[in-house]
């Protein structure tokens, strides 16, 4: 989904200028949390997904399911993205990207954690400490247990993956004895 993640990089990258000059970084991203839950509620998008309905319609549902509960701006970011017709198609795109930029701005990391068995709190810390002087910034660590991986860990942080996994070492191995 390439194309929609450069679609909607130009709209979290703008939200994000404007969220950071108003020091409202939480606040916008949970506004846009919750636009992107509207926009994948069927009752939502049945409406805004209807062709017989004009956008000051849609513009009119979503600003009354966010009054009091997003900023202004975001309700601004709302009735452009309706007027240019790309809400439905980028919002849970642009809520990831926000996300990724807040990250960035705060020097935060977050690092999903696959392992084969449950991780100590020990293991976690430690791990934590080896990925944050790694990335020399702090990282949220998530893990969850995947049985397949035999032994190990597999770390995937933003784009990079890190496999220490015993199934992870086995495939290498095939591949390097088919070669």
């Amino acid at each position: 989904m390439a194309e929609i993640a450069t679609i909607a990089r130009p709209y979290a990258e703008a939200a994000f200028r404007v969220a950071a000059g108003r020091k409202a970084l939480g606040e916008w991203l949970e506004g846009l949390q919750l636009l992107a839950g509207l926009v994948a509620d069927p009752r939502v998008r049945s409406v805004l997904d209807d062709p017989n309905r004009g956008k000051a319609d849609k513009q009119g549902l979503l600003a009354g399911l966010l009054k009091g509960n997003a900023a202004d701006d975001v309700m601004r970011l709302a009735d452009l993205l309706i007027e240019n017709g790309r809400l439905v198609a980028i919002a849970t795109e642009l809520v990831s990207q926000f996300e990724q930029l807040k990250l960035q701005a705060e020097s935060t990391l977050d690092a999903h954690v696959a392992s084969a068995y449950p991780l100590s709190g020990d293991e976690t810390q430690a791990l934590t400490a080896m990925l944050e002087a790694r990335y020399q910034r702090k990282v949220n660590v998530s893990s969850t247990t995947d049985s397949e991986l035999i032994g190990g860990v597999r770390i995937a942080v933003g784009d990079e993956v890190i496999d220490a996994s015993v199934r992870g070492r086995l495939a290498s191995m095939a591949l390097t004895l088919q070669r």
